[in-house]
């Protein structure tokens, strides 16, 4: 039987590779470098040697071509569309000397907080701009917020002194600032600095508010072209398509409540979610939550009319309520909320912002109720981040900053169940 595709993928891999560790042997090295090795002389000769750039060139190609495979596909475009977001991370770094403040810092690395004050530069956007490089190979966090540099990144300092380029930074900003022109007029040295898309971040507008000129939060703004908040719904459906979908919600056994508990399904946009829940746990009562005209004008149009969504809705299994998740949770007399569900929710603001509605919910809840954050909590997730940033001031987090932001709204995560092949969690919180 001839080999299959991904074999001979792997043979390609397998044999350059034993080529290229031939070759390091006899030029007296234990291995090709990896990344964690800063370059030499001596690796430089052996990496730039004629026989050794054919093989790696082969074996790269082999393992690009492997990795593609392998990756799902939709999630494989969805990173080719947002590589721009590299080169804007890689600006930001440049700009705020970065490359140089890792060097002098050494092998130890420096905490953001640090790598930032000698420039001025926004820390969070400069914490994102180099996580999202890390993820992929460009710089190596050592601990949380904590930076240095690897091979790749080591290839963009300049060798000048940190307190040579630094100055030239600051002088440039200086210069931007006497002489303003196009962008700059407009948005000053917080353009320039950050390299447009992420220099417009604040806490209070998007960049997408600032393109579209409006000082409304995008999904406040959206609600003024129905178009737009019909294509929305659109575009979270296909982004869901991008995995397994069921699995995403596998995680916590919705069989294990209670018969007619009720389930808040928060931000729940067309009601995807809602009758994924109600499939799950046909026991449940659940209601999914969104503003006024995303319920009348997306979700009740859907209900009332899908073959498969009609009976649910006509049997009270599943009902709309039209709700700003910002106001206070409505009064229910009859029974208290086994859960607040919230599926990428969080990740659309930021964290102010998200600390008010998980404040509102915990007003609401009873001691038992519990708290179910969807979002991306694992592994590479950070071209994302940079899309919930541009798009909506937004933010992929961390298990370390979902912490935060729960404990700072009342809540306690007390248990997370990570979606099998991917980066999707769902965090299961209580009150404190």
């Amino acid at each position: 039987m001839a080999p299959s595709y991904l074999r001979q993928l792997l043979a390609v891999l397998t044999e350059q590779v034993d080529k290229i560790e031939g070759l390091a042997e006899k030029n007296g090295l234990s291995q090709y470098p990896s990344l964690d090795e800063l370059p030499n002389e001596k690796q430089n000769e052996f990496t730039t040697h004629q026989d050794v750039v054919q093989a790696t060139y082969l074996a790269s190609s082999a393992a690009s071509q492997l990795a593609a495979t392998l990756k799902p596909s939709g999630l494989l475009v969805y990173e080719r569309a947002s590589a721009h977001y590299m080169s804007s991370a890689m600006r930001v770094v440049s700009e705020a000397c970065v490359p140089e403040i890792l060097r002098e810092a050494g092998p130890q690395g420096l905490h953001v907080k640090d790598i930032a004050a000698p420039t001025g530069t926004d820390v969070k956007v400069l914490s994102r701009a180099l996580r999202c490089l890390c993820t992929n190979y460009v710089f190596k966090e050592l601990s949380p917020d904590v930076f240095a540099h690897n091979r790749p990144s080591s290839f963009m300092d300049t060798q000048k002194p940190v307190d040579f380029v630094v100055k030239h930074a600051i002088e440039k900003k200086r210069s931007i600032d006497a002489h303003p022109h196009g962008i700059a007029a407009v948005h000053g040295d917080r353009y320039h600095d950050t390299n447009g898309i992420l220099a417009v971040l604040d806490h209070n507008k998007a960049p997408v508010s600032t393109a579209f000129q409006t000082d409304e939060e995008i999904w406040k703004w959206i609600e003024h072209y129905p178009g737009h908040l019909k294509r929305l719904q659109m575009v979270m459906m296909g982004w869901s398509s991008l995995y397994p979908h069921k699995k995403n919600m596998s995680g916590f056994d919705w069989m294990s409540l209670p018969k007619d508990s009720l389930v808040i399904d928060v931000g729940t946009g067309i009601g995807s979610e809602a009758a994924r829940i109600a499939k799950l746990g046909p026991q449940l009562k659940v209601v999914g939550q969104d503003r006024a005209q995303t319920i009348n004008d997306v979700a009740l149009p859907k209900w009332k009319t899908d073959p498969e969504l009609k009976p649910m809705f006509d049997s009270g299994r599943v009902s709309l309520e039209a709700h700003n998740f910002f106001d206070n949770q409505p009064v229910r007399q009859s029974q208290s909320v086994a859960v607040f569900y919230l599926r990428y929710i969080t990740h659309d603001w930021p964290l102010e912002e998200n600390i008010k509605i998980l404040k509102k919910l915990h007003a609401a809840a009873s001691k038992d109720t519990l708290l179910i954050l969807a979002e991306q909590a694992f592994s590479e997730v950070y071209l994302m981040d940079l899309t919930m940033a541009v798009l909506a001031n937004g933010q992929e987090r961390t298990i370390g900053e979902h912490k935060e932001m729960t404990e700072a709204a009342g809540w306690r995560i007390v248990k997370i169940h990570q979606t099998p092949g991917c980066c999707f969690g769902e965090i299961v919180c209580e009150k404190i």
